[in-house]
C-alpha cells in the first residue's frame, strides 16, 4: 500500500463522515391551488392503481323531501285542471324528491411522462336517470410543455369560472350549490364543456400566481360553429398559507339562435319554425359577459369561502325582460373530533337576483345548516336543511320544455312562465370516497 493511500484511510477513519443531502421534497404550498380541469377529487392523491392506471370513485346515496309554498299563479289554460299553472308548479316544486343515487362518478386518470396526463370521469348515476347523453362528465388530457410553469388543458372539462364549480365536490360540505351555480350553467358560463386551456405560473412561487385563459363550444357548433362559442379566463393567487383569492370572467361573444335541427340520439327531429321558441330543441342564446371574485381562507379545521358575481341574462327563450343578474354567497365549516369519528357542521347563505334591473321579481335567498359526520375521510354522512325564500311571480331560472307559448289579453300579448315557489327542503346522503 503507498504512503499516499495509507494516509488517505487515516484521515477517512478519524474525521467524521458528512451527512447525506436530504432529498428534495417540493413544498405542500407549491402545489396548484385547484386541478386545471375541475377534478371532482382535487388534486389530493389517492385511489387504486393497476398498471399506469389509477381509479378513483365517489358515491352520494341521498334522500330528499321538500316543503314548497302553494302556487297562487292564476292562469289556466283551458278547462282541464291539470292546465292550471297552479297545479303544474305545485307539482315542479317537488321534483327529486325521495331517494335517488345523486352521483357515481368514477374517475380514470394516468400520467405515463411528466409531460403528459389524462382524465376522464364517467357518472354511472345519469344511466339511472335516462341521461346517458351527460354520463361523461370530463374527458381532458393535460401537456405540460414547461412542467409546473405552463399547461395545456384540452377535452371536456370545466370552463374556469366559479370555485362553485371548480372547487372538488367530492370535499363539499353541504347538499346543493344553489340556484346560482345552476343558472351559470345553464347560461353557460360555467360548468362543463369542450375547448381548450392555457394555464401558466410564471412566477418563482407557483402559489404566488396563475393565470388561466380558455376557449370553448358553447352554443358555437353545428350551423354557428364558431372556435370561440365561450371565452373565459381566471386569475388566482394564495399570498398566504391560508388565504387564495380569485377573480374570473366569462364572455359568449355573439348571439347564436341555435335551432339544433338534428339531436345528438337516435330519432332525428326537424325544426318547426311555426313552434318559435317553444321547440323544445331550440335554445337561442345571446351575447353577454360574466364576472365573478372569490375568496378563501382555512385555519386548521376551519374553513370559510365566499364569491361575488354579476353578469347578463343571455337565455333569450326564458329571461322573461330580465337583462342582468347578480348573486352572492357565503360558507363556514368547522371540522373537529368527536371521539371516534368527526364532526363539521356547515352554514351556507346565498342571494341571487336573477333580474337586478327590476324591483319586482327575481329576488332568492337560500339559507343551509347542515351537520357533516366524518366515520373516515372518505365515508360520510350528512343532514341538510335549506330554506329558500322566492319574490313572488319570479318565473323559474330553468323552464321545463316546451315552453308555454305567449297568450293575448287586454294589454296585448302575455308569457306566462312557470314561477318559483319557496320551499324547504331536508336532505340526508351517504358519502362514500375512495
Amino acid at each position: 500500500m503507498t504512503p499516499v493511500l495509507l494516509a488517505l484511510l487515516i484521515a477517512a477513519e478519524s474525521e467524521p463522515a458528512l451527512p447525506a443531502p436530504p432529498p428534495v421534497i417540493a413544498e405542500p404550498d407549491e402545489a396548484p391551488v385547484r386541478s386545471s380541469g375541475g377534478d371532482p377529487f382535487g388534486t389530493e392523491p389517492g385511489g387504486f392503481q393497476a398498471g399506469g392506471l389509477s381509479f378513483r370513485f365517489l358515491l352520494q346515496t341521498r334522500y330528499s323531501q321538500a316543503w314548497a309554498d302553494d302556487s297562487t299563479n292564476p292562469y289556466v289554460a283551458s278547462a282541464a285542471p291539470s292546465d292550471a299553472w297552479a297545479f303544474r308548479e305545485n307539482y315542479l316544486a317537488h321534483h327529486g324528491d325521495g331517494w335517488t343515487l345523486n352521483r357515481f362518478f368514477m374517475r380514470l386518470a394516468a400520467t405515463p411522462t411528466v409531460h403528459l396526463g389524462f382524465k376522464a370521469i364517467v357518472d354511472f348515476a345519469e344511466l339511472l336517470h335516462d341521461n346517458a347523453a351527460s354520463a361523461v362528465k370530463q374527458a381532458y388530457v393535460e401537456v405540460k410543455p414547461i412542467p409546473r410553469r405552463l399547461e395545456i388543458t384540452a377535452g371536456a372539462f370545466k370552463i374556469p369560472f366559479s370555485t362553485m364549480e371548480l372547487d372538488p365536490i367530492a370535499s363539499y360540505e353541504a347538499a346543493s350549490l344553489g340556484p346560482t351555480d345552476d343558472l351559470l350553467k345553464d347560461l353557460g358560463f360555467a360548468g362543463r364543456d369542450v375547448g381548450a386551456q392555457v394555464r401558466v405560473a410564471p412566477l418563482s412561487k407557483r402559489k404566488l400566481l396563475q393565470l388561466y385563459f380558455g376557449v370553448f363550444r358553447g352554443n358555437a357548433v353545428d350551423e354557428n360553429a364558431s372556435p370561440t362559442g365561450t371565452i373565459a379566463g381566471r386569475i388566482e393567487s394564495r399570498p398566504l398559507k391560508f388565504l387564495t383569492v380569485g377573480a374570473s370572467f366569462a364572455d359568449k361573444p355573439v348571439t347564436q339562435l341555435y335551432e339544433r335541427p338534428f339531436t345528438i340520439s337516435r330519432s332525428k327531429v326537424i325544426p318547426r319554425p311555426d313552434l318559435g321558441s317553444t321547440n323544445p330543441y331550440a335554445k337561442h342564446l345571446g351575447a353577454g359577459k360574466a364576472a365573478e371574485v372569490d375568496l378563501a381562507l382555512k385555519l386548521g379545521g376551519l374553513s370559510v369561502r365566499g364569491e361575488g358575481l354579476m353578469g347578463d341574462r343571455v337565455d333569450l327563450d326564458t329571461r322573461y325582460g330580465a337583462q342582468r343578474w347578480w348573486a352572492a354567497w357565503g360558507l363556514a365549516a368547522f371540522r373537529f373530533s368527536a371521539g371516534p369519528i368527526d364532526l363539521m357542521p356547515v352554514a351556507r347563505v346565498e342571494w341571487l337576483d336573477g333580474d337586478r334591473d327590476r324591483s319586482d321579481s327575481g329576488q332568492r335567498l337560500s339559507m343551509t345548516a347542515g351537520l357533516n359526520f366524518l366515520f373516515t375521510d372518505g365515508i360520510r354522512l350528512l343532514l341538510d336543511v335549506s330554506r329558500t325564500n322566492v319574490q313572488a311571480g319570479s318565473p323559474l331560472l330553468s323552464q321545463p320544455k316546451p315552453l308555454p307559448v305567449p297568450t293575448a289579453d287586454a294589454t296585448g300579448w302575455v308569457d306566462h312562465p312557470y314561477r318559483d315557489l319557496g320551499n324547504t327542503k331536508v336532505t340526508v346522503q351517504l358519502q362514500v370516497v375512495m
